[in-house]
């Protein structure tokens, strides 16, 4: 009796599963993982003037995201950047909510979208003379816009545009320090549905 009762439970949950899987990658329920990065190294006069060097630059964007409606997502993403010149150095993590939208449905295998999100920011930087353990904190806000490439059903490319808007708060001062910053990107996506 009791194995019959665990059948019945096992083809439930089974079928209903089924029932309630996603078929197409942008489906209320699915969920899409993306990882993005990039490096850089600048040399020479321009970049590096009256020293001999290099400016480096490595940083790596990961995001978790879930359609709550048809073409509708929010999300968390989590972001880290180290840069150095010469003997100078920054480090910068962040972490914060996304949404967006993602135009196409059951047949696209490109599927342009466009997002907006805000990250809380520490910054550990000695370029601005601080002492090696003081942390810059504040916030990011940000739109993009940006292509995912389906290559297989479940796996494609991400090609990313952003416009940071970030503003953080030294050791040394009580008010926000302002920037901005214009960020192109390329990366790898999971899309995860039946």
């Amino acid at each position: 009796m009791k194995q019959m009762a665990l059948i019945i439970i096992l083809n439930t949950i089974l079928f209903s599963t089924h029932l309630f899987a996603q078929s197409y990658p942008t489906e209320r329920g699915a969920t899409f993982i993306s990882g993005t990065g990039s490096y850089s190294n600048r040399s020479g006069e321009l970049f590096v003037p009256g020293r001999s060097g290099s400016f480096n630059s490595v940083s790596g964007n990961l995001s978790v995201n879930r359609f709550l409606v048809d073409n509708f997502y929010v999300g968390l993403g989590l972001t880290a950047m180290s840069q150095n010149e010469w003997n100078y150095s920054a480090n910068r993590f962040g972490l914060g909510p996304q949404a967006g939208y993602v135009f196409g449905g059951a047949d696209s295998r490109i599927l342009p979208y466009v997002g907006v999100g805000g990250q809380y920011l520490k910054v550990q930087s000695d370029w601005f003379r601080y002492p090696e353990d003081s942390w810059d904190q504040g916030y990011e806000v940000f739109g993009s816009l940006g292509l995912i490439v389906l290559l297989r059903d479940h796996l494609g490319v991400v090609f990313q545009g952003s416009y940071h808007s970030v503003n953080l708060t030294r050791p040394d001062s009580s008010g926000l320090t302002s920037g901005n910053i214009l960020n192109f990107q390329i990366g790898l996506v999971g899309m995860l549905y039946k």
